[in-house]
């Protein structure tokens, strides 16, 4: 396990929607489909958690930061939107039918907003093993939220020994650069908010307040 710089340089823009990307989660879910592991499901974690090759200490967060966007190119602001269909209302709802409630269950109308953002790349800092890192993320092509719409492609990966600094690689100059325990030693002005220490960093079972980028 050595200090390491990770970088993800970009062919495509990236969607952060749904939050940043975290290097150990990427790592993660590459060894849980490489030994076959079962899928996270939310409010429902399973006993058998994937081991990112990367350090970890005894508080239980893994030594590795969030991306760090490079330079910003362009941005898109879009939506995904959804209205009711009042046609098949009208086509299938009988003279009984007075109401249908569009706010919440199967027929909510929704308007969901997306960020395209294109930057020349993306870097992490961890403490891991190189040639394992390098291995796993030779199987990973595209990052950040809905890849499936073909956005977020990486070009090139590059992972090489760097120096470290005082809190390397979870915090800088005081500032977090992942989520943090608050009482973190070290610890300078941040901002605070409900956040996981761990991944999935999506599952609301695992989140607490902690000091965040």
């Amino acid at each position: 396990m050595i200090p390491l710089r990770v970088v993800a340089t970009l062919s495509e823009p990236v969607d952060f929607t749904f939050g940043t990307v975290a290097l150990d989660a990427l790592l993660a879910g590459q060894v849980a489909r490489r030994d076959g592991l079962p899928e996270h499901r939310r409010g429902a974690p399973t006993d058998v958690q994937p081991e990112p090759p990367i350090a970890r200490p005894e508080r239980g967060y893994y030594l590795a930061s969030w991306a760090l966007p490079g330079r910003l190119q362009w941005s898109q602001a879009t939506h995904i939107h959804r209205p009711p269909p009042v046609d098949w209302y009208l086509r299938l709802c009988t003279g009984k039918v007075a109401r249908v409630d569009i706010s919440t269950g199967p027929d909510k109308a929704y308007r969901v907003p997306r960020y395209r953002r294109k930057f020349v790349d993306l870097t992490w800092w961890c403490i891991g093993d190189k040639e394992a890192i390098e291995v796993l993320l030779r199987g990973v092509t595209r990052v950040g939220s809905h890849r499936r719409d073909g956005i977020g492609k990486v070009r090139q990966w590059t992972i090489e020994p760097c120096d470290t600094w005082p809190g390397f690689p979870v915090m800088r100059d005081g500032a977090p650069l992942r989520s943090l325990p608050l009482d973190t030693e070290g610890l300078g002005e941040h901002r605070t908010g409900s956040a996981s220490l761990r991944f999935p960093y999506w599952e609301p079972l695992y989140q607490e307040l902690c000091a965040i980028p």
